[in-house]
Parts: structure tokens; C-alpha cells; sequence
């Protein structure tokens, strides 16, 4: 499993932006990213993603052209 969540370091002690459902005891591994960091390697990621989303054809629902659309339209998001 993978999952990116934001947190907050305060005194010595990360404290997660929002719950997680793990059961107690389970082992994670943790890679910290400052601010600074974080937005030039998720844009890079979002992007790539996008990129790599197949051209557009009369026979395909969704490809990068529409993208927009398909994640920002209300018939997307009741």
C-alpha cells in the first residue's frame, strides 16, 4: 500500500493532517518531503500522468484532451 498524506512536525512527533486506517502495530516506512519539495515532484508526477494518457479518438470516452472535463465536471462530482 501506498499513500501520500500531509503532516506536521511538532515537538519531535509527526502528526498526521488527517486519519489513516491502519490497524496498531503495522510497520510504515516514511520518506519526508519539506514544502519546498513537495509541489515541483507532484506537479511532475500529475503531469506525467496526463502525458501519458492515450490521444484522443471517436471511439475512447476519456484522453488527455478532455481530461478537465472528465475530473472537474458536475456530472463527475455530484
Amino acid at each position: 500500500m501506498q499513500l501520500t498524506i500531509q503532516a506536521i512536525y511538532e515537538e519531535g512527533v509527526l502528526r498526521l493532517a488527517q486519519p489513516i486506517e491502519l490497524p496498531n502495530g503495522t510497520q510504515v516506512f516514511v520518506v519526508i518531503m519539506t514544502d519546498a519539495t513537495v509541489p515541483a515532484s507532484l506537479a511532475a508526477e500529475v503531469l506525467a500522468k496526463i502525458s501519458s494518457l492515450p490521444l484522443a479518438s471517436s471511439e475512447q470516452k476519456f484522453s488527455n484532451r478532455n481530461h478537465d472535463e472528465e475530473l472537474y465536471s458536475a456530472e463527475a462530482n455530484p
